[in-house]
């Protein structure tokens, strides 16, 4: 697939900078959308998400197995594959988090991957919420594109009728509702 021509540059100090770049999804230039690219060691592509405000997050509730408050992070921004259209749900570069879950082990959680909701009150619970908006873009979040584990999990995905909102619960005892395990499958629909 070729690089989409640059559209705009930012550039800002120690060596980073911004590049937007416009062009096709998969070669097919009847397919455009806006991509943002982050240059560094790798360059990454990202989608910009337009409800930041009171959509895409996940969290992690707390209560019950582990203590703390309840973990919420906000995204702004998705690392997006432009050629597989796959979300890295991992990628927390345009994020936001609150909150600290800890457990048992000592360690704490302190983020939370996209398109997640999870919670470890008590057997069979779903009080771990999550919100995929894809509102304003050319994409939409591919059918069964979530996914139960834990232990006494429970899950569940709302899917708006244009599939691009999805409104998640999840929970357990420790478990929780997360998209399918290599990344978060969009597809183009204009």
């Amino acid at each position: 697939m070729a690089t989409p021509p640059i559209a705009r540059v930012v550039l800002y100090k120690h060596g980073v900078g911004y590049f937007e770049r416009q062009g096709p999804v998969n070669g097919d230039a009847n397919k455009p959308w806006t991509a943002y690219c982050q240059m560094g060691a790798a360059t990454n592509t990202y989608l910009g998400l337009q409800n930041v405000t009171t959509g895409n997050y996940s969290q992690y509730t707390a209560g019950g197995g582990r203590t703390g408050t309840n973990v919420r992070t906000s995204f702004q921004r998705l690392r997006i594959d432009p050629s597989t259209l796959i979300v890295d749900c991992g990628d927390l570069t345009f994020s936001s988090s609150y909150g600290q879950i800890n457990h048992p082990d000592g360690s704490k959680t302190t983020q939370m991957a996209y398109g997640s909701a999870q919670d470890c009150v008590s057997t069979s619970s779903s009080s771990g919420v999550g919100n995929v908006d894809l509102s304003g873009t050319p994409f939409a979040i591919a059918a069964s594109a979530f996914s139960v584990s834990g232990y006494s999990a429970q899950g569940s995905a709302s899917y708006s009728t244009d599939s691009r909102i999805v409104n998640l619960r999840g929970g357990g005892f420790c478990g929780g509702i997360y998209a399918k395990s290599g990344g978060l499958q969009l597809v183009y629909q204009p």
